[in-house]
């Protein structure tokens, strides 16, 4: 059961970084739905920066959000004032989603406590390592697989934590085969099909035991002229010509979607991960 407690102790890594509510409409501002995966190193350094000083500057005022903060706090920490903005947006968005809550559940928490809880284990985090797990190579203490995986090993290793980890999943995963190689291919097609995809965000809402994780609502698109840098980007610069390719068949709501998984060669066999929907790490 999800408390108000825990969707308040959450508010911030959740609302914030999900995008929810407040939907950005460019490319700068929706560093913030992405994962860090579909990000630039410039962007994942502006996306947590900008995120620092809101997590500072954020108080609680009865049983509102206030932001304590202007566009020229923002400016003189190296952060645009189109993220104030836009962090001034969220705040309502927030308070208006309070406002929603029954009167008597709003009585019986205190605000100012969770909001320090969840400052605490955001920083907390932000502290700690790069998290180093994926659904391709998660391995829980009970399974039993090879030292060195293979592909197929990675793909069968997806569906199965995909099936035991994801709760409440948006999307479901149906089949998967082997497309061939990527000189053999029409790359550019295939990649053009995966950028059209679904983007989804993974939260960890597991413990030390295990993770437990959940998908996020679906993010906007990028601009074309993004999008056309990352296809250039994965076409030239990331997917090795040798590489192989494993199509498979996901269901969103009524449709069903193909998505292609690339292996380069030389990297002890895993798929690539960057601008993968499915390789956001946790």
């Amino acid at each position: 059961m999800i408390t108000m407690k825990r969707i308040l102790s959450f508010v911030l890594a959740a609302t914030v970084i999900a995008g929810c509510g407040n939907r950005a409409t460019d490319d700068d501002l929706l560093i913030f739905e992405a994962p860090d995966n579909f990000l630039s190193d410039e962007e994942i350094e502006m996306k947590y920066r900008a995120t620092d000083i809101y997590m500072e500057c954020l108080e609680a005022d009865g049983n509102h959000f206030v932001l304590n903060a202007d566009a020229e706090s923002f400016e003189e920490r190296g952060v645009p004032s189109k993220y104030y903005e836009f962090f001034s947006k969220q705040t309502e968005e927030q308070n208006a989603g309070i406002d929603r809550f029954e009167a008597e559940i709003l009585d019986n928490m205190d605000l100012a406590e969770n909001l320090l809880t969840g400052k605490e284990e955001y920083f907390a985090k932000r502290r700690q390592e790069p998290p180093k797990n994926d659904l391709f190579n998660y391995t829980a203490p009970e399974d039993t697989v090879a030292e060195t995986m293979t592909a197929d090993e990675y793909m069968k290793n997806l569906f199965r934590n995909y099936e035991r980890l994801v709760m409440n999943p948006q999307i479901e995963l149906l089949s998967y085969e082997y497309a061939g190689i990527a000189s053999d291919c029409n790359l550019h097609e295939m990649v053009k099909t995966n950028l059209s995809a679904p983007i989804f965000r993974v939260f960890n809402a597991g413990d030390d035991s295990g993770p437990e994780l959940m998908y996020g609502e679906m993010v906007h698109k990028f601009s074309p002229e993004k999008l056309s840098a990352v296809e250039k980007e994965l076409c030239s610069e990331i997917i090795s010509p040798s590489a192989g390719i494993y199509r498979i068949e996901f269901g969103y709501g009524d449709e069903v979607h193909n998505y292609h998984i690339f292996f380069n060669p030389g990297s002890d066999g895993r798929p690539v991960l960057k601008y993968n929907i499915f390789g956001e790490r946790f």
